[in-house]
């Protein structure tokens, strides 16, 4: 998971126009989530969910294709293989794009002794 997210912000940074990335986290007893934000020209809206495909790049808006189409794939999956989602978001001022990592939170069941 740590790579997914450091990918994330890799991503954020070369699709982002030069500007700063915002990276930060919120926790609930359910659940994580970590938001990764750039302030580049952004998704299409038509386009944020289909981001997610195997080998899709999008033509316009922040990333021109300049990608393989496989990072965010294999971000969703790794999340979902934890039990999380991950989505792509307008940025809060209507540019940029921001990605939204949630995983559950676990409550440890006591062990009993052996």
């Amino acid at each position: 998971l740590a790579k997914t997210c450091s990918a994330d912000i890799a991503d954020a940074a070369k699709f982002g126009g030069g500007h700063p990335v915002d990276v930060y986290a919120e926790a609930s007893p359910q659940r994580t989530q970590v938001f990764v934000r750039d302030r580049g020209p952004g998704i299409p809206e038509d386009e944020r969910s289909r981001i997610f495909d195997m080998f899709y790049s999008v033509e316009r808006g922040d990333r021109g294709r300049h990608g393989t189409g496989l990072g965010l794939a294999i971000c969703q999956g790794m999340v979902g293989a934890h039990g999380g989602s991950v989505q792509a978001l307008p940025g809060p001022d209507g540019r940029g794009t921001v990605i939204r990592i949630t995983l559950p939170l676990l409550t440890p069941t006591p062990q009993e002794p052996a």
